[in-house]
């Protein structure tokens, strides 16, 4: 067989392709992380009881995390993308907003909530 062979060029390429590695998308670059702290938009006190839900982006369905006893929430292991960022709490007008979350990076996101 030849060189100029087109079936040892794919197959020198599928080689080189295995040995320097092919890009396996968003996730191949790091996963991001959005974080903050929801807190009553009045009084600026955390808000303990309540949760915080992020849609879209690489997702697949939703992913919803509890406040804790100082209102904050970390959502780890995101694929790169834009998210539909919503915080509930009872007796507080829902929050949504849309970010973008980053390879590699922690965005922080602090929400205040107004009561109803």
């Amino acid at each position: 067989m030849r060189a100029s062979h087109p079936v040892f060029a794919v197959v020198t390429f599928l080689a080189l392709a295995l040995v320097l590695g092919v890009p396996r998308g968003a996730r191949a670059d790091g996963d991001a992380v959005l974080k903050g702290v929801v807190v009553d938009a009045k009084t600026r006190k955390p808000i303990e009881e309540g949760l915080v839900t992020v849609r879209g982006g690489g997702l697949v369905g939703e992913r919803t995390i509890s406040l804790d006893k100082g209102g904050t929430y970390r959502i780890p292991q995101l694929p790169p993308g834009t998210y539909e960022l919503v915080a509930e709490a009872s007796g507080y007008e829902t929050f949504t907003r849309t970010v973008q979350a980053r390879s590699k990076l922690t965005t922080a996101v602090n929400i205040e909530l107004k009561k109803k």
